[in-house]
C-alpha cells in the first residue's frame, strides 16, 4: 500500500505540525511505501505548534510598530568548498570532518530561487548567492541590521557533539 493509497490521489500538500525533536526530520525527503520521496508526490509544509505559536504570541511587541524597514538578508547555494587534501598528520581541526563531508552535497539552484522569492517579503534584502554565501561573510557581517535572516543551505548536525554541527556555506 503506498500513501497516495491512505491519503488519495486528490491530496497534494501535506501541512505538518511537529512538536520537539521532530522539528529536525526532513519530512520532504522521508520515503513513501512504494520508495518514492513525499517531497517529490506532495508539496510539505511545517507549521509552527499551539505551543509556539503561544510563546510568539506572547512576546512583548514594541508600541507603535518597529520603525525600521524589513531589511532581510538570504544566504542560498553557496559554492561548496573542494575535500581537505591536508595530511591528517597535521594539528587536529575539529571541522575537517565537516568539511569534507561536504563533497558528497550537491548544491541546489532551486535554493536560489527560493532566496530570491524571500526577498520580496522584505522591502530591501540583501540576497548573496554562490560564493558570496559565505561563512566569513554571515560571522563578520553587520547582522543586527537584518530583522530578518533566511538560510537556504545543507547543514550537517552532530546530535552527539555541538560544536561538529555546522552550516555549509562558501568558504571565505
Amino acid at each position: 500500500m503506498c500513501s497516495s493509497d491512505l491519503l488519495g490521489t486528490s491530496v497534494t500538500h501535506l501541512v505538518i505540525v511537529p512538536d520537539g525533536p521532530l522539528y529536525r526530520v526532513p519530512f520532504d525527503a522521508l520515503r513513501a511505501p512504494d520508495g518514492t520521496l513525499l517531497g517529490e508526490r506532495y508539496t510539505i509544509t511545517t507549521a509552527p505548534s499551539a505551543a509556539a505559536l503561544r510563546a510568539l504570541w506572547r512576546r512583548p511587541r514594541p508600541v507603535g510598530g518597529d520603525p525600521r524597514p524589513p531589511l532581510l538578508l538570504a544566504l542560498a547555494d553557496p559554492a561548496f568548498p573542494a575535500p581537505d587534501s591536508t595530511p591528517r598528520d597535521d594539528p587536529p581541526d575539529p571541522l575537517r570532518d565537516v568539511r569534507d563531508s561536504t563533497s558528497g552535497l550537491r548544491t541546489s539552484t532551486a535554493s536560489a530561487q527560493e532566496a530570491r522569492l524571500v526577498a520580496r517579503y522584505g522591502s530591501h534584502a540583501d540576497i548573496r548567492l554562490g560564493s558570496a554565501a559565505s561563512a566569513a561573510y554571515l560571522l563578520h557581517a553587520p547582522l543586527d541590521q537584518y530583522r530578518v535572516i533566511h538560510v537556504a543551505a545543507h547543514a550537517l548536525v552532530d546530535e552527539r557533539i555541538v560544536a561538529r554541527t555546522a552550516l555549509v556555506l562558501s568558504p571565505g
